[in-house]
């Protein structure tokens, strides 16, 4: 007997900020849209706070960079609750939750 295919991810039926399974991360990564690069700036939920740049679009996944407030990024890409950006000083490209930049 052949497997039964897994159904198919929606971004709808699962948190977007903690995607934890390849597909659902593969369909949340579908969703991303190219835009022209822009500046963007971080704004953690306390002045003292951190922002991560992560491996994925997931609060699950690595961190690769730790930021503080009013350090700017240029965003290459857009998901639902996620930038895909870049991290001018060093090249690095991952992916920061929305609500932490302005």
């Amino acid at each position: 007997a052949s497997p039964t295919a897994a159904p198919k991810a929606d971004p709808k039926n699962f948190d977007t900020r903690s995607a934890t399974t390849v597909e659902q991360i593969n369909t949340l990564l579908a969703t991303a849209k190219a835009v022209e690069p822009y500046t963007v700036t971080i704004r953690p939920t306390r002045a003292s706070g951190w922002v991560y740049l992560r491996w994925l679009p997931s609060k699950n996944s690595r961190q690769i960079a730790t930021f503080g407030a009013n350090y700017q990024l240029t965003v290459i890409a857009e998901l639902k609750d996620w930038y895909q950006a870049v991290d001018p000083a060093t090249g690095r490209v991952g992916f920061v939750y929305k609500s932490y930049i302005q």
